[in-house]
């Protein structure tokens, strides 16, 4: 069976981390290591990646999967996510460019909206089409009945979202 990675991540600086060199330390120093790590350890043979689309890094990869089982490339997708806040830079690169919330409260796609909060943690889920869930007798937590991709284009900022572009 053809499994593929697909992990939503971003850049990260925790090669400065590092302290003593290790063989697994190279899963730090570039972000297309986590994928590929995933699929050497569990000896996974179909495409494995890691996409960096900002907040929708993680629903990204659950399209992508969607789309890779929908082609035939694969017969089943591990699709997820993982950001791990270890360094102070991108709260300082993010607060001066005023893109984090002033508040302790986020208000997307409301007026009282002042920016974002950083949050970090990792996921995964398994996913496959639904006739092949049904026929190995699967436990089926959920469906998706589809998926789509966009960019807002020009907005107030970077970081600001486009609420038509949205909807």
């Amino acid at each position: 069976k053809s499994i593929g990675v697909v992990v939503g991540s971003r850049s990260s600086v925790y090669s400065h981390q590092i302290k003593q060199v290790a063989r697994e330390s190279i899963v730090g120093i570039g972000q297309n290591f986590i994928a590929a790590l995933l699929a050497h350890v569990f000896d996974l043979k179909g495409p494995a990646f890691v996409i960096d689309s900002a907040c929708s890094s993680s629903i990204m990869s659950i399209h992508l999967g969607c789309q890779s089982l929908l082609i035939g490339e694969t017969d089943m997708m591990l699709v997820g996510g993982a950001d791990l806040l270890i360094n102070h830079l991108p709260f300082v690169i993010l607060s001066e460019a005023g893109a984090l919330t002033t508040e302790n409260k986020s208000y997307p796609f409301d007026r009282r909206a002042s920016g974002f909060i950083l949050g970090e943690g990792a996921g995964a889920i398994l996913i496959k089409k639904l006739d092949k869930a049904l026929a190995d007798h699967d436990k089926i937590y959920a469906i998706i009945k589809g998926s789509a991709s966009n960019n807002d284009g020009a907005t107030l900022g970077i970081t600001t979202p486009n609420v038509l572009a949205q909807e």
